[in-house]
């Protein structure tokens, strides 16, 4: 997506304006991003121009005087689009993924569509050598080798190019699959570390013994048996329970309950 807001405000508007925006949601901001990085101002040696990267006759077809003008170059984009997008239906029996749309714009929608129907004939004799050379593959790969590599790139893959093994992602483009561990909006901590529950507190548990030894209604049974049947409690460190008055010291029961004391 365009950082820069101008930018992204005339890409929103020839979307909508053209209704590719229901269509093929975020298509032109996708597009602009893997064509020009968003720029409007980006060139290439081989001629193409401007925020979606119009060669001159291209731009000349579609009234587009200056490509440099990111307006106008996004309004002549969204044209382009859809009648990219009828052409790929008409060949393919059905409306084209994202991907295949892209697919048009770089190659034309005649190139696209032989890339897309004939997948196991080199891409170079469907294309031209340069058309694929100039477009990041090369002479040896399949038409399904070289309309994967933009598929891929753009959307995950096309259905008509599905790439055995291809694991779904959100890369650069804001689209959906899995969330590594340890990233930003993953529940999973880094390293496959399970989350860990909180500790208990153990400052109910030393609580908890105090009553029970104190209690007015305890069973009368030894002191010493009933410290040797708890369980020892690790010290708390730093704890702070809450301070309760202390029960008054009766003698007479206290005599009553050492071992070998006769009930009066």
């Amino acid at each position: 997506m365009p950082t820069d807001p101008r930018v992204a405000a005339v890409i929103a508007a020839a979307a909508q304006g053209s209704g590719l925006d229901q269509r093929y949601p975020g298509f032109m901001a996708r597009m602009a991003q893997v064509e020009s990085s968003g720029d409007p101002g980006a060139s290439n040696p081989s001629g193409a121009a401007g925020l979606y990267q119009f060669m001159p006759k291209t731009a000349a077809a579609y009234g587009l005087a200056d490509p440099y003008d990111p307006d106008a170059s996004a309004q002549a984009a969204a044209r382009l689009t859809l009648d990219n997008a009828a052409s790929l239906k008409r060949a393919l029996g059905r409306d084209p993924t994202q991907g295949e749309l892209y697919l048009a714009h770089q190659q034309g929608a005649g190139g696209a569509s032989k890339l897309l129907a004939n997948p196991d004939a080199a891409a170079a004799d469907l294309v031209g050598a340069k058309a694929v050379t100039g477009n990041g593959g090369n002479t040896g790969m399949t038409a399904r080798d070289f309309a994967g590599l933009w598929l891929s790139k753009f959307d995950g893959g096309g259905r008509a190019m599905t790439m055995p093994g291809g694991a779904a992602g959100r890369g650069a483009f804001g689209l959906s699959g899995p969330v590594a561990a340890g990233t930003e909006g993953s529940v999973t901590p880094a390293g496959g570390a399970a989350m860990q529950a909180p500790e208990a507190d153990r400052s109910l548990q030393v609580a908890a013994l105090l009553r029970t030894l104190t209690a007015a209604d305890a069973p009368a049974a030894s002191p010493v048996a009933q410290a040797a049947a708890a369980p020892a409690a690790p010290a708390p460190v730093q704890m702070h329970p809450a301070r309760r008055q202390a029960p008054a010291f009766d003698a007479q029961r206290f005599f009553a309950l050492l071992p070998g004391a006769k009930t009066r």
